[in-house]
């Protein structure tokens, strides 16, 4: 009877805190001090794309920080009683006066819908969001750089949130040009809509790492560094990245493209850290191009570029990382630092390996984008350089959609990769698609070790045997080189056996 009487007794006290959490955040979303608002909401994929990291801040500390969320969409009440509560630790960082919140939300599955909330069971809880998890076999990506905090971004902005396709959104540097803490508060509470319901996965651009901007940079945003990958995320919730700034780059999967994101402002030549990972990421990310076989790099100093703004292509770092892309079949990168849109043809070393307008099949040769286009004022343009396909000083975002199998093609076996620069007014200023056949990335990729062993038998064994059985054996061989009948004698074939 005891025992029983424990269960009762637990699952009474358990159905009473849930509902009295469930009352807490039915009341607080509506009602609770502004110090203690949870906001500028962000999301980031954290090492695996089933871990989404939550990032919130406010202006006094919180006793009790929660992640509540659920599986499946927001509905029309405030939450459900099916949710689930994760627990995030809380940081400040020298010189800002506001509190940082970080959690993570674990054993995601793919290709589903979450609705979440985050605050304080004190205080009160956000209005519910919603985000994606990534299919495997399909994914839509959103990229964009030097945004900043007034003017073009105001156009853009809405634009990218009104977009419900992607999934993730990739910022290659430049994020708010803040000299002050103040302006990334405003900043972050910008791009809220956005990165609050997506992913939003960062770069540093060269703003971002000047003194007066660097600790907001690193403490603000939370990316699966390759440098601290083996911190658990109990050790990354309170973390707290303080004077110098550590090496920011990173990689993930994300449905069938394999992202990285490199940093121009950390050491990348041959045989420093970031280059050595970077081969290294790559040789591994090209073993499993049957299922991802996408690899789309991402860094802020674009590689080719005709604008003025730095008076054209970082050849620095084209010369150093160049020959990777090339050598690990590179599909795409995307790059800012120049203020516009920029897409060259296929190409290495400024040649063209494909000369073709807007579609690409099974090209040689990496496409550079340059995706400053996220609301920063126009840089002028140098006279265009023939690997230089298409350039516009206009703002917007680019939209990747990436895809397995393809269906405009007529081989079964293709996959797709469709790219789109869409203006902050809706119209689109450059499109391509890139088509590419998945049995050339590895023949024997993903084939069960079971079935190679059946084919070592098969060949080895087997087939000597019957050969032998056949008269096809050795003996037969040395046999029919002593005595062989003259071709064109009747039943010189059926003689030896083979008929």
């Amino acid at each position: 009877v005891l025992p029983h009487l424990v269960i009762f007794t637990t699952m009474i006290l358990s159905t009473f805190a849930r509902t009295v959490l469930c009352i807490s955040v039915l009341y607080s979303v509506y009602a609770y001090p502004s110090e203690y608002f949870p906001e500028q909401i962000r999301l980031s994929q954290w090492y695996s794309p089933t871990t989404m990291a939550v990032m919130w801040q406010t202006n006094q500390s919180t006793p009790n920080s929660y992640i509540l969320y659920h599986r499946g969409k927001c509905k029309d009440e405030i939450f459900q009683s099916n949710f689930k509560a994760v627990g995030a630790g809380s940081y400040q960082y020298k010189g800002y006066a506001g509190f940082i919140h970080l959690g993570f939300i674990e054993g995601l599955n793919m290709d589903d819908s979450y609705c979440y909330q985050v605050g304080d069971s004190t205080y009160g809880y956000s209005a519910a969001r919603e985000f994606v998890t990534p299919a495997s076999d399909r994914v839509t990506i959103a990229a964009w750089g030097d945004t900043g905090t007034y003017g073009n971004i105001e156009k853009a902005m809405p634009a990218l949130t009104m977009d419900t396709e992607p999934s993730l959104v990739l910022h290659v540097g430049d994020l708010s040009y803040a000299q002050t803490d103040d302006v990334w508060d405003k900043w972050y509470r910008m791009v809220e809509p956005v990165a609050s319901t997506r992913p939003y996965m960062v770069i540093p651009g060269n703003w971002d790492v000047k003194p007066f901007a660097i600790e907001g940079f690193l403490n603000r945003n939370s990316m699966p560094l390759a440098p601290l990958k083996h911190m658990s995320n109990a050790q990354w919730a309170a973390y707290r990245p303080v004077g110098e700034q550590p090496l920011y780059y990173y990689s993930f999967p994300y449905g069938p493209v394999h992202v990285v994101m490199l940093s121009s402002y950390d050491t990348y030549e041959a045989g420093s850290a970031q280059y050595q990972w970077f081969e290294e990421d790559l040789a591994r990310a090209s073993k499993s191009r049957s299922v991802r076989p996408w690899i789309v790099v991402c860094f802020h100093s674009p590689m080719y570029s005709s604008s003025t703004g730095h008076n054209g292509s970082d050849l620095k770092f084209r010369a150093a990382m160049e020959a990777l892309l090339k050598r690990y079949k590179v599909d795409l990168t995307l790059t800012g630092h120049d203020h516009g849109y920029e897409r060259t043809f296929p190409v290495y070393d400024d040649v063209i390996l494909h000369h073709g307008a807007t579609h690409y099949e099974n090209p040689e040769g990496t496409i550079h984008i340059l995706a400053g286009t996220g609301g920063a004022n126009a840089d002028p343009w140098l006279p265009q350089p023939e690997w230089s396909a298409v350039r516009e000083g206009t703002w917007g975002y680019t939209k990747i959609s990436a895809s397995l199998i393809s269906s405009s093609t007529s081989s079964s076996s293709s996959c797709s990769l469709h790219v789109k620069y869409l203006r902050a007014n809706g119209t689109v200023g450059d499109e391509f698609i890139i088509y590419k056949d998945r049995i050339s990335v590895s023949a024997i990729e993903g084939i069960h070790p079971g079935a190679l062993i059946g084919l070592f038998v098969a060949f080895c064994v087997l087939l000597p045997y019957f050969m032998y059985r056949r008269g096809c054996g050795p003996r037969s061989f040395f046999r029919s080189r002593s005595a062989q009948p003259s071709p064109g004698t009747p039943g010189a074939w059926r003689d030896k056996g083979l008929v």
